[in-house]
Order: C-alpha cells, then sequence, then structure tokens
C-alpha cells in the first residue's frame, strides 16, 4: 500500500489533472480491487469491467474536486465504491453470483505443481462452500478480513458500521465458519445456515 503522504500527494496531482498520478493509483490498487470482484462475480472479464468501472468512478469523482471522503481513508474509499459497484451489477443481473471455481483455479494455479493444484483446489472449493452457506453479511465481513485483508477500521467504514459491531460481527462469522469446516471435514455438505445441527 501507498504511505498515505506519497498517496494524498498522488490524489492532489490526480484533481489538477495528470492522470499520470492517477496510473500510478491504478497500478498500486487495481490487483487487489480485480481481486475483490474475483470471489464474487461468476466470469474473469466481468471482474475486470467492474474493477475497470471502480476506477472511472474515482477518477471522475477525483476530478469533480470531492476529496473529504478520498484524503481520510482512500483504502476504505476505493473498496467501498466498488461495494456499490458490485451491489448494483447484482441489482442490474437480478441475483448474486457465485465465483466460477475452475476460472479463478486457472488465474491461482499458473505454473504450480500438480499435487499443489489439487490441495488448493480442494481448499477454495471447501471456503467456498463455507462461505456460500453463510449469512451474506457474514460472509462479506470475512472476505474483507481474510481475503482482502483489509483492517477492522477500513472494513467498519466500508460498512458504514461501528468499528466494535464489525469485530463482533468478524468473530462471530469466523467462528461460525471454523464450526462449518469441522462438519464439512466429518464429511457432512451445508446447504445453509438450517443444516447447522444446534449445540
Amino acid at each position: 500500500m501507498l504511505e498515505k503522504i506519497k498517496e494524498k500527494l498522488l490524489i492532489n496531482r490526480v484533481q489538477k489533472g495528470e492522470i499520470e498520478a492517477f496510473s500510478e493509483l491504478y497500478d498500486v490498487y487495481w490487483p487487489k480491487i480485480r481481486k475483490f470482484f474475483l470471489g464474487r462475480v461468476k466470469r474473469i472479464e466481468d471482474a475486470e469491467d467492474l474493477a475497470s468501472q471502480v476506477f472511472v468512478k474515482i477518477l471522475s469523482h477525483l476530478q469533480s474536486g470531492g476529496t473529504e471522503q478520498v484524503f481520510d481513508n482512500f483504502n476504505a474509499y476505493l473498496y467501498k465504491i466498488a461495494r456499490f459497484t458490485l451491489i448494483d451489477h447484482w441489482r442490474t443481473n437480478g441475483s448474486r453470483e457465485t465465483i466460477d471455481l475452475e476460472e479463478l483455479e486457472t488465474v491461482l494455479a499458473s505454473g504450480e505443481d500438480t499435487e499443489e493444484i489439487v490441495e488448493q483446489r480442494r481448499r477454495l472449493a471447501v471456503f467456498q462452500e463455507v462461505l456460500n452457506s453463510l449469512p451474506p453479511d457474514d460472509a462479506e465481513v470475512l472476505t474483507l478480513r481474510l481475503i482482502q485483508d483489509l483492517s477492522m477500521a477500513d472494513i467498519a467504514k466500508i460498512l458504514d458500521k461501528n468499528e466494535g459491531a464489525v469485530r463482533v460481527q468478524f468473530h462471530r462469522a469466523k467462528k461460525e465458519m471454523q464450526k462449518r469446516l469441522e462438519i464439512i471435514e466429518q464429511g457432512n455438505v451445508i446447504t445453509s445456515h438450517a443444516d447447522i445441527p444446534p449445540p
């Protein structure tokens, strides 16, 4: 991640019309935003299109003089725009999509040992099964923390929630995920929250 001071200088330069400065921000954040969408839409092309839309919106916002949220925390602002872009995409397409594991495996497994690829596919499938079985809000918090590696403060800003509430939700969701992973390891399949046996 860019140092905050350098980031703010780049944002100032973008506002003055220096597209090269935006290119630096793009180069740093493109892989992260692309990864954010890869876990939520079926096709790689859709993930890349959505990521591009995020950067178009950010550029437009910066060029129109909007900076308060951007200066406060550019990383959180970027993910917030990505989240809203994803929600708009789901609304337009009528439903939430799940990832096409075969396509993502191709991206993740380039050039690795066959045994590693098989193990990676297995872990990815189990993780995706568990995420799909969780309530959407819990899955989102887990994804932002565990996959996107965002801080609790950033997640709270993205979700417009109190940081303490996000911490509680994350720990509860993580505990639920671990419980479900144990059930899967025992050979049971989970299709929804109702499939979890009572304690």
